[in-house]
């Protein structure tokens, strides 16, 4: 999946451009952004793996920018949790 950032949000667009999932973060302290929630918008993109994609992406931007990551979104702690190759951001 490729995810896009824009105004502390990775997100991904569906084929005709809207966003069809988001998860939001803001800056916590130096190089520590806190994942405040996760959000498809529509009820039939749920439980199609599209949040952990996006957890997958955020894991990934982190590592790109020399982040740590706070997830106190539920979900997203959840998937950070049970994936023993996203621990170095936390």
């Amino acid at each position: 999946m490729n995810c896009l950032v824009n105004d502390n949000s990775l997100y991904q667009v569906d084929e005709s451009g809207h966003i069809s999932a988001a998860i939001t973060y803001h800056e916590v302290a130096p190089n520590v952004w806190q994942v405040d929630k996760t959000f498809t918008t529509s009820n039939s993109l749920r439980n199609q793996r599209i949040v952990k994609e996006l957890v997958a992406g955020m894991v990934t931007y982190a590592r790109k920018e020399h982040k740590k990551i706070v997830p106190k979104c539920p979900q997203t702690k959840r998937i950070i949790d049970a994936n023993p190759t996203y621990q170095d951001v936390l």
